[in-house]
């Protein structure tokens, strides 16, 4: 697996495109190894920058007491910043991985059934789709056009869309290849059942709303609630017992 890694980085497909000319990967790449506990050098560059420019706006933005309070409560949060924004981002991502994936295999399995070679199916499919999932087959297809084999080119979809679905669908894709059963009716399967997988989630998302919208119907429509028609009666008591 090692070796094959190495290949798909020599081919340029083993994560996305990144400025090389960066400065948070500048900074990034000064700090040791065995200081960076596997966190990525653009990462931990802006961690860095983001962290030490709330330092000074926190001590310059207060005087006396708060200034070191200041300086540590945006620090903290500049040094935070980078790791939440880059885990939001690849929840959207995995989020339009898996939108994309059912109407990818539906694809798939039309141009096996229509006589495409898996690698051309593979192409026809990602020029149809815009968004990481088709950037993920396109870097598939490219591994396979530079002589990689294609198991590699399934470990470069693994790695670009990294979510549980796809690696099940590379691991059935995988297995058909190698029983030698039809590419088009394992690629129909998984699309139906990636549909009710997802179809079952968001159901149970649905169950669960209401327990979610509790807390800010407790927090802040009953407090108002309480305040437009408890409060008058109150009020209207008090001043009935005063006279």
């Amino acid at each position: 697996m090692m070796r094959v890694r190495k290949r798909i980085a020599a081919v340029g497909v083993a994560g996305p495109a990144v400025s090389r000319s960066s400065i948070t990967i500048w900074v990034g790449r000064r700090i040791p190894r065995r200081l960076r506990r596997g966190i990525a050098d653009d990462v931990l560059g802006s961690k860095i920058f983001l962290a030490g420019a709330g330092l000074f706006v926190g001590s310059r933005s207060s005087h006396g007491a708060k200034t070191l309070a200041s300086a540590a409560i945006l620090g903290g949060v500049g040094w935070r910043w980078p790791e939440i924004r880059e885990r939001r981002r690849s929840r959207a991502r995995a989020r339009a991985v898996l939108a994309s994936l059912p109407d990818m295999l539906d694809l798939l399995a039309a141009c096996a059934r229509a006589g495409s070679s898996v690698g051309r199916a593979f192409e026809l499919a990602a020029e149809r789709d815009k968004g990481p999932l088709g950037d993920a087959m396109r870097d598939a297809v490219r591994a396979l056009a530079h002589g990689l084999p294609r198991d590699a080119a399934y470990d470069v979809l693994c790695e670009r869309a990294d979510i549980p679905e796809v690696r099940r669908v590379v691991s059935a894709l995988k297995r058909a290849e190698r029983l030698g059963t039809s590419i088009a009716d394992t690629a129909s399967d998984l699309a139906r059942d990636v549909r009710e997988e997802r179809r079952a989630r968001a159901e149970e998302d649905a169950r669960g709303a209401p327990v979610r919208v509790l807390f800010p119907v407790v927090a802040c429509f009953l407090p108002a609630f309480g305040l437009l028609t408890v409060a008058p009666v109150i009020i209207v008591a008090l001043r009935s017992f005063r006279s």
